[in-house]
C-alpha cells in the first residue's frame, strides 16, 4: 500500500540550503543512496513526487541513507538533533522545536524502518506546510 508523503528531495533541499552547491551535493548523495540500496531510479523519483511504499524495505533503506548522509540520523540510528537544528536555521524555531520534540524519541530496532518512521513523523508534524 502506497502512502503519500511530502516530496523528500524538495524537503531536504528546502531545509538544508538553496545554493546550487547544496543541490549538487544532495543529488550526489541521492545517487549514492540509490546505488547502495539497489532501488531503481523510478522509486527514487516516486519519493520526490510524494509516493512512498512504507513496506518496501529497500526504499526505507534509501530514506535511511539519505537522512544519515545529510546528518539528520547518526550511524547508531539516533536522531541528530544538533545537526538538524544547525541545518534548519531558515525555519521558524517554534516549528523546529515541535519537530524535534515530536520526532526525536522514535524507537525502532531496524535502522531503515526507524528512518522511515522519522520521515513520516516530520510529515505528520506539518513539515510540508513550512514550504507551502
Amino acid at each position: 500500500m502506497k502512502t503519500i508523503i511530502f516530496i523528500f528531495a524538495f524537503c531536504l533541499v528546502g531545509i538544508l540550503a538553496v545554493s546550487e552547491e547544496s543541490i549538487t551535493k544532495l543529488r550526489k548523495i541521492e545517487s549514492v543512496c540509490v546505488e547502495e540500496n539497489g532501488i531503481d531510479l523510478q522509486k527514487a523519483d516516486d519519493v520526490k513526487k510524494g509516493i512512498f511504499d512504507k513496506n518496501d524495505e529497500k526504499l526505507a533503506c534509501y530514506v535511511d541513507c539519505m537522512l544519515k548522509k545529510v546528518g539528520f540520523v547518526n550511524a547508531d540510528t539516533t536522531f541528530n538533533e544538533e545537526k538538524f537544528r544547525e541545518r534548519t536555521t531558515k525555519l521558524d524555531s517554534e516549528q523546529v522545536n515541535r519537530l524535534v520534540n515530536n520526532c526525536k524519541d522514535i524507537t525502532e530496532s531496524n535502522s531503515c524502518k526507524k528512518s522511515s518512521k522519522l520521515l513520516q513523523c516530520f510529515i505528520d508534524n506539518n513539515l510540508m506546510k513550512i514550504f507551502e
